[in-house]
């Protein structure tokens, strides 16, 4: 090979090899430009899909109306079913839910016992005053009774005495009268008794004295003139006596 030749041949090497990386270049450039417009074709072809899907079931829903509110309510359903799952806590073991239980018998146990205690004082403390007020209603009853029964007493007494005092002077005055009624009707009666005592004994001494005067002898007449003047004593003493008493009447 002559020295021309291979001269030539470095050129041609050296602008081979000059022009190889611009070929690579304009070649990762079309590569770049054909995925970009091949992206951009699936782009289109998966919203033209997407829309022609939108149609159909809008079709199909249009065509099966209740079909499709069922299968929309049980996607809701399962949808809101996988959210309560996803979003619910993990339930706690065995040990911390019979711990959790025991606190909370624990603390029911303690707003009993406050609540019985918290109860039973205000019980006890209403019966006191319930109690208190019993006994001071009772108490003021009883003194209004024990008022009411002094006063009746008093005013029974005083009655009792305003009546015995009327009853005693009522006696006195008919004891008074009755005794003002016997005394003259006693002097009355005296003066009466006195009176035909007198009338008697004045008529016997007359009968006496005429019947003497008559049948009498001279032996007779002296005995019996005796007798007369015993009988006319005894009357006239008789007189004397019924005349005293009925001055003493």
């Amino acid at each position: 090979m002559s020295p021309d030749n291979s001269d030539i041949d470095r050129t041609d090497a050296s602008e081979a090899s000059s022009d190889a990386p611009s070929d690579e270049s304009t070649a990762d450039k079309t590569a770049q430009e054909m995925n970009d417009l091949l992206d951009e074709l699936r782009a289109e072809v998966t919203r033209l899909r997407a829309q022609q899907a939108k149609k159909q079931a809008e079709s199909w829903v249009q065509r099966h109306p209740f079909l499709a509110l069922t299968i929309s309510s049980l996607a809701g359903a399962a949808a809101g079913y996988g959210a309560a799952r996803a979003t619910r806590p993990q339930p706690p073991s065995l040990s911390e839910q019979a711990r959790g239980r025991l606190r909370r018998l624990i603390d029911e146990a303690q707003r009993v016992a406050t609540g019985v205690g918290t109860d039973l004082s205000e019980r006890a403390a209403r019966s006191g005053e319930d109690v208190r007020n019993r006994a001071e209603e009772t108490g003021r009853r009883l003194a209004d009774q024990a008022q009411k029964q002094g006063a009746g007493l008093r005013k029974q007494a005083e009655d009792l005495a305003r009546r015995a005092s009327e009853q005693a002077r009522r006696a006195g005055t008919e004891a008074g009268e009755t005794v003002r009624q016997a005394a003259a009707e006693a002097s009355d009666e005296a003066r009466e008794v006195g009176a035909r005592l007198a009338d008697e004994a004045e008529d016997t001494i007359e009968e006496q004295v005429e019947s003497a005067q008559e049948t009498l002898t001279g032996e007779d007449e002296s005995s019996a003139l005796r007798q007369s003047i015993f009988t006319v004593a005894g009357l006239a003493a008789g007189g004397y006596l019924a005349a005293k008493v009925r001055r003493w009447l």
